[in-house]
C-alpha cells in the first residue's frame, strides 16, 4: 500500500476487465486487503459468476458496478452465447441491498429497442433500483487492433433505433 497518498480520503480500486470473478480467489484477496487498508473497493461484472462468488464478495465490496446487456433471453444466447435468467440476473437479485450502478451498452441490432430498454427497466423495479443506471453507446474501440491484424470485426449495419437518449429518459421514468 505504498502508494495509498495518492488516493485521497476517497479513492480506491476497481476491478474489471473482461470479468474479474471469473479468478475469484485473486479478487477477493485483493478486495480484503484493500478494504484492510481504508480504501474504497467497486467490482465492475457482468455477473457471470456462481452465486458463492457474489456472497464473499460483499463484506470487501463498496459498489458493484453491473453491466446488463439485454433481459430477452434470445438476445442473451444469439449475441452471449449464455442463458441470462438463472446466474446473471439472478446474482443482479442479490446485490438488492448493495451499493450498484447500472451501465447498459446500447447496440444497435441487438438491444436498442423501446421493448429491450423496457423490459431491463422492469427488470430493475422488480429486483431492485440500482444507485444509479447509465445508458452507454455502442463503440467500436477495438476495430483499429483488428484492421492491424487483417481480422474482421462485428460492426452494427444501422443507427441506434431507439436513441441513447431516449432509452436514458425512459429509464429514469421508470425507475424514480
Amino acid at each position: 500500500m505504498r502508494d495509498k497518498a495518492f488516493y485521497g480520503n476517497d479513492g480506491g480500486i476497481t476491478c474489471s476487465g473482461g470479468e474479474c470473478t471469473m479468478q475469484p480467489e485473486f479478487l477477493l484477496d485483493v478486495l480484503r486487503l484493500s478494504h484492510q487498508n481504508g480504501l474504497n473497493t467497486a467490482v465492475e461484472t457482468c455477473g457471470m459468476a456462481k452465486r458463492q462468488v457474489f456472497e464473499a464478495l460483499f463484506p470487501y465490496t463498496d459498489t458493484f458496478i453491473y453491466d446488463i446487456k439485454a433481459i430477452s433471453a434470445s438476445i442473451y444466447r444469439q449475441w452471449i452465447g449464455v442463458e441470462n435468467g438463472s446466474i446473471i440476473l439472478g446474482n443482479y437479485r442479490l446485490l438488492r441491498h448493495a451499493a450498484v450502478d447500472v451501465r447498459i451498452p446500447l447496440i444497435p441490432g441487438v438491444n436498442d429497442t423501446r421493448e429491450e430498454v423496457t423490459k431491463i427497466g422492469a427488470f430493475l423495479l422488480d429486483a431492485g433500483i440500482p444507485r444509479s443506471t447509465k445508458v452507454l453507446p455502442y463503440h467500436l474501440p477495438g476495430h483499429g487492433k483488428y484492421a492491424q491484424l487483417g481480422r474482421a470485426m462485428w460492426t452494427p449495419d444501422r443507427e441506434h433505433a431507439f436513441a441513447v437518449e431516449d432509452a436514458q429518459n425512459l429509464l429514469d421514468e421508470m425507475l424514480c
